[in-house]
């Protein structure tokens, strides 16, 4: 669906949800009070729907309701302006990747500023009661796709079960601490994948998520490797959650089959696992510890800063097979609130993967990265964040480089 698709349906909704309903007043829309909107009433239970931290909260967006209350409309957006600075070019202007950066001595550092308005957001949700319980829509858009526009969800739900794109098992995005940077801090693993998943309430505070999800190894095709790669399976995921008083933990386990095809239509397959831990801890109400750790064979595409970099999966010459690659991602950062409209974090992260000996000596080995962040509730629905970041790579001859970037967020939700 193309963005000129998207807003035409919109617009197109509000009149239906009004006259669909025999609303004899003329006033289309109206304002309501928050106790007015079925904004509280989720199909999906707060754990199944999970906001990051720079989200769009729940008490903002444009609401049209029905006459007779039982069906809800949100519309919400986000104007987001993200402005860098960079000691050195790198590749990539939303997130800094120590994956993407530059070793060699004999190159030039040239410094590089780059402003950009892909991640503002636009989306609607739509909630309506039934005597069976509440079926909730939800679908969100951005602009930092390869072409553009890009969905970043898109799913439905209806009591425990929830069926389409969301964030993956694999990922708990409560535990990740609000950072300029897109993709969060290094050694994150936040990944979105279509799925279908159930929850398994255990008591008030422990549940069990099971789903079956897809997603694409990263792998860098060779053209002497006469394999081809095909899904066989989807990725089965599950997590188990636990909330304390004081923060809550979260085990991720995640298994999935590698199968190539040679030209003699031959099947090779490969069973593949991962195991994550993420949780936060709250030490006052100021200030929170966000931390996690996750790794495995094949895994690379689930972790933010190896995403796109072709590190799950390497063709190895000596066998004529693809070979999963381990490769690994955690950090550990420090939210803290000085006011309530001031607030700082800090992180320390790393990411990783296995070489072999094959690999030519300049193949990334691992990488680390220091984060810094300010945010400034400016306004209701407004912030400004500024952020550094410094980051080195290392490669399996253990050259190195580093680089740094200073940017800047501005953002409103309406």
């Amino acid at each position: 669906m193309g963005l000129k698709h998207f807003f035409i349906f919109i617009i197109s909704l509000a009149p239906w949800v009004a006259y669909s309903q025999g609303v004899s007043d003329s006033t289309l829309i109206k304002l309501l009070p928050k106790n007015d909107t079925l904004t509280g009433r989720f199909a999906v239970s707060p754990n199944q729907h999970q906001l990051e931290p720079l989200d769009i909260p729940r008490d903002r967006g444009l609401y049209i309701l029905t006459s007779d209350k039982t069906m809800q409309m949100r519309i919400l957006g986000s104007v987001r302006l993200l402005t860098l600075y960079d000691d050195r070019l790198l590749a990539n202007k939303n997130a800094f990747i120590t994956a993407q950066i530059p070793v060699s001595k004999s190159e030039r550092n040239i410094p590089n500023y780059n402003s950009t308005l892909s991640q503002t957001r636009l989306g609607f949700e739509v909630t309506r009661k039934t005597v069976k319980g509440d079926v909730f829509i939800r679908l969100e858009t951005d602009f930092a796709g390869q072409n553009g526009f890009r969905i970043r969800h898109a799913y439905g739900s209806f009591g425990r079960l929830l069926i389409g794109q969301t964030w993956s098992l694999f990922t708990n995005v409560t535990a990740v601490p609000a950072t300029v940077d897109f993709n969060g801090p290094t050694g994150v693993a936040m990944t979105r994948t279509p799925q279908v998943r159930y929850e398994f309430p255990l008591t008030k505070d422990l549940a069990i998520y099971a789903a079956l999800e897809y997603s694409i190894e990263d792998y860098q095709e060779e053209d002497s490797s006469n394999l081809i790669l095909v899904n066989l399976t989807p990725d089965f995921t599950m997590k188990i959650e636990k909330k304390f008083d004081f923060g809550n933990i979260q085990l991720s386990f995640l298994a999935t089959t590698l199968t190539a095809k040679d030209t003699m239509n031959n099947l090779f397959t490969r069973l593949v696992t991962g195991f994550g831990v993420f949780g936060t801890v709250k030490l006052s109400k100021q200030t929170k510890i966000d931390y996690q750790m996750a790794g495995g064979r094949a895994v690379a595409h689930y972790i933010a800063a190896l995403s796109g970099n072709s590190q799950d999966i390497i063709y190895d010459p000596s066998s004529g097979r693809f070979q999963p690659i381990y490769s690994y991602g955690g950090f550990v950062a420090v939210t803290h609130n000085w006011t309530n409209e001031f607030f700082s974090t800090a992180s320390i992260g790393a990411t990783g993967v296995e070489n072999f000996s094959f690999q030519p000596e300049n193949s990334y080995r691992n990488g680390i990265g220091v984060t810094v962040d300010f945010f400034w509730n400016v306004i209701e629905g407004s912030k400004v964040g500024l952020e550094y970041v410094y980051g080195k790579r290392f490669n399996k001859n253990l050259a190195f480089g580093n680089a740094s970037r200073v940017a800047a967020l501005f953002y409103y939700d309406f």
